[in-house]
C-alpha cells in the first residue's frame, strides 16, 4: 500500500463531505450517469464488478455515496482509456479497495510503476486558510461572506445528518 496516494481517497459511506465543495457535495448520482459522464458502457461497468473490482454492483444500487461515484469514474476513466486485463490488474495491484480515488490529486508514474499524489494538494486544509488569509489581505469582505455563508450550510447539514444518526 503507498500511504500517501490514500490522501487522494474519498472517504467511504453516507456522510457528506464539507471540502471540496462542488461534485462531492451534489446530491448523489446514479452508476448510470456515471457511467455515461465518463464514457463507460453498460457492460463494462457490470464486468468491473463481476470481477472483483467494483466493490458495489451498478445494477442493484440507485444512488450511489461519494466514494462510490469517485470509485466508478477512477475504474471507468482507466477502461475508458484503454486500461483492460492485465495492464488494469498491475494498475491496481497497490491500490487498496476500493478504489474510490481522485484522479484529480494523483497520477501514475510510469518510470517508477507507481501511484503518486500530486505535490501541492497534499494539505488542503492549509491551502484553504493560505487562501482565506490572502482574502482578508485583499479585503475580499464579499467573498469570505459567500464563504462563511457554504460553511455555515454545510455545517447545519452535518448536524441534521448527525442528528438523525443519534438515538438520543
Amino acid at each position: 500500500m503507498q500511504t500517501d496516494v490514500e490522501k487522494a481517497r474519498v472517504p467511504g459511506g453516507s456522510q457528506p463531505t464539507l471540502f471540496p465543495l462542488g461534485q462531492y457535495s451534489a446530491p448523489p448520482p446514479t452508476p448510470k450517469a456515471v457511467c455515461e459522464a465518463v464514457g463507460l458502457n453498460w457492460f463494462a461497468a457490470e464486468k468491473l464488478f463481476t470481477e472483483g473490482m467494483l466493490s458495489f454492483d451498478p445494477n442493484t444500487t440507485d444512488d450511489i455515496t461519494p466514494a462510490q461515484s469517485t470509485e466508478l469514474h477512477f475504474l471507468g476513466v482507466l477502461v475508458v482509456a484503454g486500461c483492460a486485463g492485465t495492464l488494469l490488474e498491475h494498475l491496481l495491484a497497490d491500490l487498496e479497495k476500493p478504489y474510490s480515488y481522485r484522479l484529480d490529486r494523483m497520477y501514475y508514474d510510469w518510470d517508477n510503476q507507481l501511484w503518486s499524489i500530486l505535490r501541492g494538494d497534499e494539505d488542503v486544509q492549509l491551502n484553504f486558510e493560505r487562501w482565506l488569509d490572502h482574502l482578508v489581505d485583499a479585503d475580499e469582505l464579499e467573498t469570505l461572506e459567500r464563504l462563511r455563508e457554504h460553511v455555515e450550510g454545510a455545517i447545519f447539514r452535518l448536524r441534521q445528518y448527525h442528528t438523525r444518526l443519534s438515538p438520543w
